[in-house]
């Protein structure tokens, strides 16, 4: 019911809650053919527990716990789905990530308690260890201590569960739920069943977690349960990559059966100062007065302080408030293709191509990029991507891509060893020039070595385009305005639709534009090639070869 109201606009939400709705409802109607269940029953069983559970705060305290609809909405998923055990021939839960990102007040820490009795008592887990992990062991006690109140608060698990200060324990089940910090450095030779980790923008390095999450191999239903705020904008940060990985997951450019994710904010236009927004953002708006009346508050010293609005933003509306934002929106790509592209409908046609070796130990993209015709009004974008094949499970999952799936399914081609083979490069290339038109190939020079050589050798028109911003701005910027206006077919590539959406843009004092491989999330080597030849093709037709400034260079 929760799903239904989001998404036809009952509720008021943004729009990754509306894509979690979404996900939720297509998966009732084609999840059977992934291997999937949802098991209603057994969703009600997990929210049932609640009833046994009471509140440990403020006027509600020992009242019993009733969940707001967005909590029966992520509990009831996180336990109702299931995925079917190939290998044991059973069905087992189908998250094992849970990430919810949502502002301050909405009730983090009363979920997170409520999840870690569900993993002490009530999960049929012998043996089960819960952990509520934190940076620091203060916060760590924030998440237990409600717990631990919880159950002395409610006499039916007063009964069954022993409450030590830093220690919840079920004798009947062996079972265990404590605090655990970084900065104790406790994280190795655990078995956790349940992972319950706060505030994940305060964490710093992967440690901690990489550490609890190895132990869960012992486990038949292990789960991690991710909760924070909004963290800052640095790039590469334990929060940063795991809500780049849960946009994309929302969005649809990566599947992955076994993460859910739930996060709350505006829509991109929402103005700040509107209650109707902070109710998009608060999912808890409609029920908690006390959050209404915070929000008012908060926002009336947000108009007279910078500090407090930026504040007021990350904290109160989950926004995260720099200039380093994804540059091409999913659903502005999304609109630039009709389906998979036919080659043998361009063969003939006029094209620019741009080739980004970028590194021999990660992906190199080669792109045909072909002008409207008379029969076709779009930018055709043809990509081409190589890989190094004794690498691709390490890089698979540092990336936290599908390099497997888009190998098997002819999207990323592999390289023998642990370097890319420019040779191989060079052969396609030279195949697809007696099918198309290639008017000129475009290479950085500052690596482009003996593969811009041999191209000139075989008789293509070799140009340098240089990493600068005078050469990227004018592409970079009609690239960025043509998406909305669906100028482009791209053939839902799922390597470039990824891409895409790892893009950052650098600006200048004057506006100029360019992308960032070093802000940018994870590899855009297609895109950048895809603007690389767009330059060519807005650029002229007569371009000099970059040998007529310089000598031939040969590297051995």
């Amino acid at each position: 019911d929760y799903a239904r109201a989001v998404v036809t606009g009952a509720v008021v939400a943004g729009p990754h809650v509306r894509h979690a709705c979404k996900r939720h409802l297509a998966d009732l109607v084609a999840g059977a053919a992934r291997g999937l269940r949802w098991s209603p029953e057994t969703a009600a069983y997990y929210v049932g527990i609640s009833r046994f559970v009471r509140h440990s705060k403020a006027e509600w305290r020992g009242q019993v716990l009733e969940l707001d609809d967005y909590q029966l909405f992520i509990v009831g998923l996180a336990f109702g789905w299931q995925a079917w055990d190939a290998e044991r021939q059973v069905w087992r839960r189908r998250f094992r990530t849970i990430y919810i990102e949502i502002p301050k007040k909405n009730g983090k820490s009363t979920l997170c308690g409520f999840v870690g009795i569900i993993g002490l008592k009530f999960d049929g887990e012998p043996g089960a260890e819960i952990y509520a992990a934190a940076t620091a062991r203060k916060q760590a006690l924030l998440v237990f201590n409600d717990a631990k109140e919880m159950v002395r608060t409610s006499p039916e698990l007063r009964e069954k569960i022993t409450v030590l200060m830093g220690n919840l324990s079920d004798q009947e089940s062996y079972s265990k739920f404590e605090p655990i910090s970084a900065d104790e450095n406790t994280g190795d030779g655990v078995n956790p069943h349940f992972v319950i980790v706060d505030e994940l923008h305060r964490i710093k390095t992967r440690g901690l977690r990489s550490a609890l999450t190895q132990g869960f191999g012992a486990r038949r239903q292990p789960m991690e349960w991710v909760i924070t705020t909004a963290g800052d904008d640095r790039v590469g940060t334990p929060y940063d990559e795991e809500h780049d990985y849960a946009i994309k997951l929302l969005e649809g450019v990566l599947e992955d059966d076994s993460y859910f994710a739930y996060i709350a904010c505006p829509d991109e236009d929402d103005p700040w100062d509107d209650p109707a927004t902070w109710a998009k953002a608060n999912p808890g708006y409609a029920e908690i007065k006390s959050l209404r009346l915070d929000l008012q508050s908060r926002a009336l010293k947000a108009r007279s302080s910078p500090a407090e609005l930026a504040d007021f933003k990350r904290f109160r509306l989950n926004l995260r408030t720099s200039d380093v934002q994804q540059a091409i929106k999913t659903a502005t790509w999304k609109l630039n293709t009709q389906g998979p592209i036919d080659e043998a409908r361009l063969e003939g046609r006029r094209c620019h191509t741009a080739i980004d070796l970028s590194s021999k130990s990660d992906i190199t993209a080669l792109v045909h990029l072909f002008p409207p015709g008379d029969d076709d009004p779009k930018w055709v974008i043809l990509p081409r991507f190589w890989t190094p094949a004794a690498t691709l499970a390490e890089r698979e999952a540092r990336d936290r891509a599908h390099y497997g799936r888009w190998r098997d399914g002819g999207w990323l081609r592999t390289c023998e060893g642990n370097r890319v083979d420019y040779h191989q490069l060079f052969e396609q290339l030279k195949d697809d020039a007696t099918r198309f038109d290639i008017v000129d190939v475009a290479f950085d020079p500052w690596n482009a070595g003996t593969l811009a050589a041999d191209c000139e050798a075989e008789g293509f028109t070799v140009v340098e385009f240089g990493q600068t911003m005078a050469n990227y701005t004018t592409p970079t910027k009609e690239f960025l305005d043509m998406l909305p206006d669906a100028a482009f077919e791209h053939g839902a590539h799922p390597v470039l639709q990824w891409m895409a959406s790892n893009l950052v843009v650098i600006t200048d004092s004057k506006e100029n534009k360019m992308p960032s491989k070093r802000r940018s999330t994870r590899r855009i080597d297609g895109i950048t090639a895809t603007i690389m030849a767009l330059g060519r093709a807005i650029g002229g037709e007569d371009p000099a070869s970059i040998y007529e400034e310089r000598a031939l260079l040969v590297i051995g």
